[in-house]
């Protein structure tokens, strides 16, 4: 999988990223910039800097620039969270045929109520 490298210009210097991210194609890459351009924003904004004017120069392994995306266009890009209304229950509990308590103990299982020979058990009264 190819490794791309979000460097970026910021108003005063170029910041380089020495790690990089595997990315399978440049959608992947415009999406990863469209997350970290939009995060790196709203820090900015909580520290009362403007970001906006920051350009990513995203390059390959080749050190060849891909993509040359400024900050404010990316962030435009961004991926919504989910809508709440949409988000099902939380935990294995939510859908019994996801739950095989003989193969996940415990899994969706609470203990009997009452006292407990387990001393780091919490009472339940």
């Amino acid at each position: 999988m190819p490794r791309y490298f979000f460097n970026f210009w910021d108003h005063k210097a170029f910041v380089s990223d020495p790690d990089g991210a595997d990315l399978p194609d440049l959608i992947e890459v415009r999406r990863r910039a469209a997350i970290t351009a939009g995060d790196l924003i709203s820090q900015g904004r909580a520290n009362h800097e403007n970001r906006d004017g920051w350009v990513f120069e995203i390059k390959d392994e080749a050190d060849q620039t891909v993509l040359k995306v400024p900050f404010a266009e990316a962030a435009r890009d961004k991926p919504e969270a989910p809508d709440a209304s949409d988000m099902p229950p939380a935990g294995p509990h939510a859908r019994p045929d996801l739950m095989n308590p003989d193969a996940t103990p415990g899994a969706g299982t609470l203990p009997p109520i009452g006292t407990s020979e387990d001393p780091n058990m919490q009472s339940t009264s």
